[in-house]
């Protein structure tokens, strides 16, 4: 639909869940029906025929039948909603972004168990300048990330990071991409918790269309961890080399099905220490079974080592997802989806296996 000179979609939905360990335990399970209404928002406001204003915005309300102390507190904002600004000015591209989430299932999260909720805000305010030289681009890019925990067992969490990335990329063909990518983050603790800690990044990275029907990207580089000592978590760990990586390969088998793998090694700071080794393995696949029905699963495995203190674990993480869509109508869809999730940890009774049965309706106006 078209709002004066802004183009929007609106998409509302509903969905009816049951969650056998909402808590996240090994031992004491609590299962319970969550209703979640939700609207999903995006304005696109073209200024001219190249600068424009983007803002994409998903909220959403989780109740809990049997379990209120687990309700959303305030409206659940989607993670990857954001207010954009992009112009151009001769050979320069400047993007001027603000993103944006509140969210409380702690499942998304590697490192918590025997939790129920997991409220968190952030906000990213980010700069970043393309300089198309042709076959060259040059981007610099700053970022400044506020995180705030909504409950009190939390708030030692609260955080600021501030980024600064420098990418340099070539066309080599009209299918191979390649180039280098640095970058430098800070980031500060409001509490004597955990150690503020640095991080410096630095390796090439590439995307290559191998075919019509396969492409791969990849990026792998050096990095240097750093981190302060005297807080209360001690984690005695000091600066460190280490690496990071990604492998990300995309199958179009045939005109009805898709498929992604994809394999990362990163370093993200802890919830309770400096760093986390994370390792991950995902895949993919969708297919059109015939014209209103789809069927889509996915399948992760992923590994998490804490780098020191004294609440320390290794974590492995494995499940994955069966969705079933139909299009009913052209605006309305439904869906039935299945989600298990299984965690192993090295410490006591922070092993769970969560199942998921959700089945939803989408409207789009």
């Amino acid at each position: 639909m078209k709002v004066g000179p802004v183009l929007m979609n609106v998409t509302g939905g509903v969905s009816f869940s049951y969650n056998d360990n909402i808590n996240l335990s090994q031992t004491d399970k609590k299962s319970d029906f969550i209703i979640t209404p939700r609207v999903d928002i995006t304005n696109h406001w073209p200024l001219t025929s190249l600068n424009s204003v983007d803002l994409n915005v998903g909220l959403g309300y989780s109740k809990y039948l049997n379990n209120s102390s687990a309700d959303s507190s305030f409206l659940n904002v989607s993670p990857g909603s954001n207010l954009t600004f992009v112009a151009y000015m001769g050979d320069f591209k400047f993007t001027f972004s603000d993103g944006f989430y509140f969210q409380q299932d702690p499942v998304s999260e590697i490192g918590l168990a025997n939790v129920t909720t997991f409220g968190r805000i952030s906000n990213t305010a980010s700069a970043n300048v393309d300089w198309d030289l042709n076959d060259v681009i040059l981007s610099l890019g700053y970022s400044h990330t506020n995180f705030m925990a909504t409950s009190a067992a939390f708030e030692y969490l609260d955080s600021t990071t501030d980024m600064v990335t420098q990418r340099t990329s070539f066309t080599i063909t009209p299918t191979l991409t390649a180039g280098l990518s640095n970058s430098i983050a800070f980031t500060n603790y409001d509490q004597d918790f955990l150690n503020n800690s640095w991080t410096l990044m630095s390796g090439p990275f590439a995307s290559i269309q191998l075919s019509p029907y396969v492409s791969v990207s990849a990026t792998t580089g050096v990095q240097l961890l750093g981190a302060s000592t005297g807080g209360q978590v001690n984690d005695t760990t000091g600066n460190e080399i280490s690496w990071y990586g990604s492998l990300s390969v995309t199958h179009r088998i045939n005109n009805y099905m898709n498929q992604t793998v994809s394999l990362s090694q990163s370093n993200p700071t802890g919830l309770n220490s400096n760093f986390v080794g994370l390792t991950s393995l995902q895949h993919s696949f969708s297919w059109q079974l015939i014209r209103d029905v789809s069927l889509g699963t996915t399948e992760f495995i992923e590994y998490g080592s804490d780098s020191g203190g004294s609440l320390a674990e290794n974590v492995w993480r494995y499940g994955g997802s069966v969705n079933l869509g139909y299009n009913l109508t052209q605006k309305l869809s439904l869906s039935l989806t299945y989600t298990l999730t299984m965690r192993e940890s090295n410490a006591v009774d922070r092993d769970y296996t969560q199942n998921v049965l959700t089945l939803g309706a989408n409207y789009a106006f």
